[in-house]
């Protein structure tokens, strides 16, 4: 039996690993319809009232058509498939184009709703892991997710908050891989580097493979390479970390200075 036409793709990454620049790419190619953190558990994010409405109508339920309500948002990551069905329907045909971190579904929800879910592409997106450090701690010292030139803002790095937080991501992205092999689906990994930082013609030619593999032909005209300005312009650890020296060694010493110039999976 084939697979049912792809109607949504879902980017599976961690907070600072490009999933706003890369919202921004899909928007300009045509046929896509880009939505954020619609299953964050503080906020149904870019979900507008009609597609609440709509849900609620699905589910026969009468749900307040506001994204920060809690009993919404309960509502939204409780029937994770019927907010597809909703967005995919209301999108069509467009192709709707989301995103999940971890913490925003339970596991046994992503894997019927995402993994096995046919008209669903699964896009896993990583970025170097010490980048990804760099760019939460920035983020947290100026209170700003996105939005703010953290160029210059000097943050000091902790080899035992490092430790700690590395624990996380490594599971999540190994669950991501081995539950996209387990279901016999392709597994297609987006890297930050060099899918999305070098512009919007290397990310729209990984889509365009990505959809092929599902048996859809991306029938848009192409647009001219674009590279989004980031948050943080430094290119290297020691330009973002102000104790890089003596973090570099002690990633050494625990014999972690692999993992945080590589990928977690």
């Amino acid at each position: 039996m084939a697979e049912p036409t792809v109607r949504i793709v879902c980017v599976l990454a961690m907070p600072r690993t490009g999933t706003r620049q890369l919202a921004r790419l899909f928007r300009r190619v045509e046929g896509f319809e880009s939505f954020g953190e619609i299953f964050n558990p503080a906020k149904s994010y870019t979900l507008r009232a009609s597609h609440l409405r709509a849900l609620g109508d699905r589910l026969g339920a009468e749900l307040v058509p506001d994204r920060a309500d809690e009993h919404t948002i309960a509502a939204v990551r409780a029937n994770p498939g019927a907010v597809l069905d909703v967005l995919a329907e209301r999108a069509a045909p467009n192709i709707v184009a989301t995103k999940l971190f971890p913490g925003h579904l339970e596991r046994p929800l992503v894997g019927e709703h995402v993994v096995h879910r046919g008209d669903v592409v699964p896009i896993i997106l990583r970025r170097r892991v010490i980048d990804c450090y760099a760019s939460r701690l920035k983020a947290k010292a100026v209170n700003a997710w996105w939005g703010h030139d953290t160029t210059d803002v000097e943050v000091h790095a902790d080899i035992e908050n490092f430790a700690r937080w590395i624990i996380g991501p490594q599971r999540w992205y190994r669950w991501c891989r081995d539950a996209i092999e387990q279901a016999g689906r392709p597994v297609h990994l987006m890297t930050f580097e060099t899918d999305i930082e070098p512009g919007s013609q290397h990310t729209r030619t990984f889509i365009e493979q990505a959809l092929r593999a599902h048996g859809l032909e991306l029938d848009a005209p192409p647009h001219k390479i674009h590279r989004e300005r980031r948050q943080d312009t430094n290119e290297h650890p020691a330009d973002r970390i102000a104790n890089w020296p003596d973090f570099e060694r002690e990633l050494e010493r625990r014999d972690l200075l692999d993992l945080a110039n590589g990928y977690f999976i």
